[in-house]
């Protein structure tokens, strides 16, 4: 009779994997060499179950690549480890790589919200047919994973910087929906930002989801980051920038671009990023 066995999945979390991918990095930079250096770079004594299955997760979240002849740092890994906190191409790397494994992609996805361990347990062994006793650490590497996320990008919160501006989610809340939200009634996104700008245009927005591409709007300025996976996501991103260019300044005529900005508009040229 064949052996029942879990789903595959990540071993560690994002967290832990970025670490041995630095190990890795400190010690032979991008070059490419045997598994079984990797495996000593990471601290084993050569290759045996346990530096196989490390291995093997900081390679599903795309942080390693190759074979037994050779593997190397993947320029993910690289955008991860050489970049500031902060920095947007680092968190566009770690956003792509907590998403790499299948199996995380569907959990984030299926709980956009958050969800406690036994709703994930449920899932697992309902949904996907994971053996009770490979569950927990499943959670271990997710929750690990969700942490290491939201420590790298801190979207709901970026704008409480110097311009002390507003998070506006695409999250209905309380002080942001119409009477018609109160309700019971769905509405869009646009619908959300077109209320917020009939009160008042703020310092900053930012609009962030669990998936998918983000804006944030600050000072005049306009910034888009992620990446666009599906035309409901392309669909998502052209409403909420429709809903949000009233925001931004008109163009300097032509012949004046050379003109000193006003102090109320610190941009004399309107600057796609």
């Amino acid at each position: 009779m064949a052996k029942i066995r879990s789903p595959r999945y990540p071993a560690i979390g994002l967290g832990e994997a970025v670490e041995r991918a630095r190990a890795v990095y400190e010690n032979d930079f991008t070059n490419e060499v045997p598994k079984e250096v990797v495996a000593e770079h990471m601290g084993y004594s050569g290759l045996n179950g346990a530096s196989l299955g490390v291995i093997s997760a900081v390679s599903k979240y795309g942080l390693l690549t190759g074979g037994v002849a050779g593997m190397r740092i993947t320029p993910r890994a690289l955008s991860i480890l050489a970049n500031e906190l902060g920095d947007d191409e680092r968190a566009n790397a770690v956003r792509e790589a907590a998403q790499e494994p299948a199996l995380f992609q569907e959990l984030f996805e299926s709980f956009p919200n958050g969800a406690s361990d036994q709703a994930i347990r449920s899932h697992l062994i309902t949904k996907r047919g994971f053996l009770p006793k490979a569950v927990p650490s499943v959670i271990r590497a997710f929750r690990d994973t969700e942490t290491f996320l939201k420590a790298e990008t801190p979207e709901l919160t970026e704008s409480d910087g110097e311009s002390g501006g507003e998070v506006i989610s695409t999250t209905p809340t309380d002080d942001t929906v119409s009477p018609d939200i109160q309700r019971g009634q769905e509405t869009s996104a646009t619908s959300e930002l077109t209320g917020a700008r009939a009160r008042r245009a703020p310092d900053a927005i930012s609009l962030a989801a669990q998936t998918g591409p983000e804006l944030h709007f600050a000072g005049n300025e306009l910034r888009l980051g992620g990446i666009i996976r599906n035309l409901a996501e392309a669909e998502r991103v052209i409403d909420l920038i429709t809903a949000i260019k009233g925001f931004l300044p008109s163009p300097a005529p032509e012949g004046d671009s050379h003109a000193e900005a006003s102090p109320s508009d610190p941009y004399s040229e309107e600057e796609v990023r």
